[in-house]
This record gives structure tokens, sequence and C-alpha cells, in this order.
């Protein structure tokens, strides 16, 4: 397989790591990874579109002649596994089912940066653009009211449980509840950042001013804030595992992986990573988590094998042995196993 486990230093997170540069074929410059139900994982790069099953990376070319866009800004795997892209010059693509559909001016869509989608209540498609909201019927983009929101500009989009559509833009946060048909007024008087949804149903804004790390809505709202270290400003970002026990944030100096039996330092170059900059995160179906850097893409999965204490044992030892119940024995002794 291409690609190499990291071991240049002790690693600070207890997963197995695999880093993919562009000797492995990775492109330059991830800025965002999906994954569609079909298992493959997509990487939004400066150089286009990339596909990639865990061997092999390819250039995404559609079939039929179509064409995607180089300048990629923003990607989002919505509900029905449509995979959404956003371009910085304009214009949107889907592929879904294996068809791609591409929407500019004609359909209504403005000549503005994309940056993220979100699906609200009544299942319609919103784009978040440098020149404020618009949302697809299924056929056509329309300019949304912003009577109340103002001039949102581009934003960082986030869906929550109960599918409230929270934007955090550069003139503040605001939300489009389920029932409204736009967002509203300013909610929290934040600047551009991005947000994360936690397994218990708190959305955090993260990665604005230094040390911000604010609970919007949920649990986490009404809870001391927790002594978590902080993602870098301007651009950093925090990814809550589905095990409910463990968050990574990216930093100036790599990722740190928080909660039970991790080391709270960040693990960066020493450790065997593929960039100085992590610029995205991901967990996918099976549980592992990808993070894009500025240089290629890095894994990190449960281990396959797990190490076992083992008693002093010497040359003439007799063989590892299967005793009752489950239980090893080396040289006489009852090795004890993980469970």
């Amino acid at each position: 397989m291409a690609g190499q486990a990291a071991a240049i230093q002790f690693s600070p997170i207890s997963l197995h790591h695999t880093s993919w540069t562009a000797k492995d074929g990775a492109p330059p410059s991830i800025i965002a990874i999906a994954q569609t139900p079909d298992r493959w994982m997509w990487l939004a790069s400066q150089n286009g579109i990339y596909r990639f099953d865990g061997v092999r990376f390819e250039r995404f070319h559609p079939p039929g002649g179509q064409q995607l866009g180089n300048d990629i800004w923003g990607m989002r795997v919505l509900s029905n596994g449509a995979l959404w892209i956003g371009y910085r010059s304009g214009g949107v693509s889907v592929w879904h089912k294996g068809v791609l559909h591409n929407y500019g001016v004609a359909d209504g869509f403005p000549v503005a940066s994309v940056l993220d989608f979100a699906e609200d209540w009544r299942g319609r498609i919103w784009a978040s653009t440098s020149l404020g909201f618009r949302v697809f019927d299924g056929k056509r983009w329309e300019k949304m009211d912003q009577s109340r929101s103002g001039k949102t500009g581009q934003c960082f989009l986030q869906t929550d449980p109960d599918k409230t559509i929270w934007a955090r833009c550069d003139p503040g946060v605001f939300k489009l509840a389920k029932g409204d048909e736009s967002f509203g007024e300013k909610y929290e008087n934040l600047g551009f950042g991005r947000l994360s949804l936690a397994r218990d149903g708190t959305v955090w804004a993260t990665g604005g001013k230094p040390g911000e790390l604010i609970p919007l809505i949920g649990p986490g709202k009404d809870r001391p804030l927790p002594d978590w270290p902080r993602p870098r400003e301007s651009g950093g970002t925090m990814l809550f595992e589905r095990d409910g026990q463990h968050a990574w944030l990216t930093r100036a100096d790599g990722v740190m992986r928080i909660g039970p039996g991790e080391d709270p330092k960040p693990f960066g170059i020493p450790n065997g990573m593929s960039g100085n900059m992590p610029n995205c995160l991901y967990q996918d179906v099976e549980g592992n988590i990808w993070v894009g850097t500025e240089n290629g893409l890095d894994r990190f999965r449960v281990p396959v094998l797990s190490g076992v204490a083992m008693p002093p044992i010497y040359w003439d030892a007799p063989a590892i042995a299967a005793g009752d119940n489950g239980a090893l024995w080396v040289d006489g002794n009852e090795v004890k196993t993980p469970s």
C-alpha cells in the first residue's frame, strides 16, 4: 500500500498513522474531504477534485465530456449522498449517482465565490456565497430575503440535530431555525471562523480570535468550558469523534487528539505528518480520521494489532501456548491480553 507509517518520534496520538504526499500521488493543498455512499473519499484541492480508494489517488474526470472547475472553494456531501462543489470564481457542481450537473448564471446563480453548503428542514440546498445566501429549489437558485440578517457574505455552515442551520460569517453568527424561511438577526457577535458539532448536539464556534472556543447551543452551553487546548486562529477547526470521548483540533504545529489515553501534545511533521498546516478534518463511516494539509493527506485509525505486555522471555523458553478460557501462556506465565 502506498504511504508510510509515521515512526520518526514518539507519537502523542495512540492511533495508527499513515501519510501520503506528492510522491504517492496525493494532491497538494487539500482544503476539504468528504465520503460518498459508495465509500470513495473525495479530496478538494487547488488542482481540482480527486478520489481516493485507500491505495490510489485519481484525478476525477466526469464521464461524457462534462467538466469540473479547478478553483475549488468548498465541498460537502449532503444527506442524499450528493457531492456539492463550490468554486472561487462562481458556480456550483453536484455529482450524484453518476451524473454531474453544473449551475451558473443561467440557473440563477451569481458570479460569486461559494464556500459551503447545507440542507434545510424542507430539504432545500443552501449555498453560502460572497454575495450572500442562495437556495436551490430543485430547478433554480434564488436569492433569499436578507432584511433581518443583512449582508452576511461568505459563511461556514453547520446543521444541528434540530435541523437548524448555523452560519459563521464575517458580521457574526446567524441561524435558520426549523420552520423559518430566512436567516434571522445576528445571534452572536463573533467574526469569521469555523463551526463544529459535538456528539451531544452542542454547536461550537472555533478558529476565530485567540482562545476562541464558544458553545452556541446544546448541552455544552450550560456547562463550564472544557479545559481543552485551543485551535489555531484564522482557520483552526475541531472535529468531535462519534465515540463521544475524543475531539481533534488543528493548530499551526499539527493536530491534537483530546480525550482518554491521549498525550496533550501536537502531532506534526516531526511525527510524520504530511505537512505543517492541517486544513481540514473528517471522520469516515469506518471511524478513520482524515486530515488534509498543504502537502498531502493523513489518516489515523485504530490499530488492527495491539501490543501485549510480556514477562521476561529467554532463548530456551517454551513456545507460546493457549490455555483455558482464552488464556495465553508463555514460559509458564499467564499473559493478560486486552479484552
